[in-house]
């Protein structure tokens, strides 16, 4: 956002004004506009940070779920060790780490269930997603 960037100076600049002995260089009016902008713009902010904490959220899950069946699935004790440790690596990704993990976890998942997803229908068509191409 430009308008964030504009605050930070704007209170950048405040804070030397408010710094120094003198303070009639502050415009008391302009400041109380810039107070209620940057208030506005907070406001908005944490309504976007709340959307991305449910979809972080719900990603997650999604992740979490389809590891589980896989491992269960494969039954193989290091593979539920594997995916133990990916659920429990989950809160800490950033969002594009988060995005690549759900694409191969659902590529794995795709191929662990193929007939759930009718892919060894040819008549079926659709596209095949691989887990070889996550790698």
């Amino acid at each position: 956002m430009e308008s964030i960037k504009q605050h930070q100076e704007y209170l950048t600049n405040l804070h030397k004004s408010l710094s120094g002995e003198d303070i009639t260089a502050i415009d008391f009016d302009q400041m109380l506009i810039r107070l209620k902008q940057i208030t506005a713009d907070l406001q908005v902010l944490e309504k976007i940070n709340e959307e991305y904490n449910l979809l972080k959220a719900d990603i997650s899950g999604r992740i979490a779920g389809m590891a589980k069946a896989t491992a269960i699935a494969k039954k193989n004790t290091s593979k539920l060790k594997d995916a133990l440790s990916l659920i429990q690596s989950l809160p800490g990704l950033p969002a594009e780490k988060l995005i690549t993990t759900y694409q191969r976890e659902q590529a794995r998942f795709r191929d662990t269930f193929a007939v759930s997803f009718g892919m060894l229908d040819p008549m079926a068509g659709g596209k095949r997603h691989r887990y070889d191409e996550y790698k």
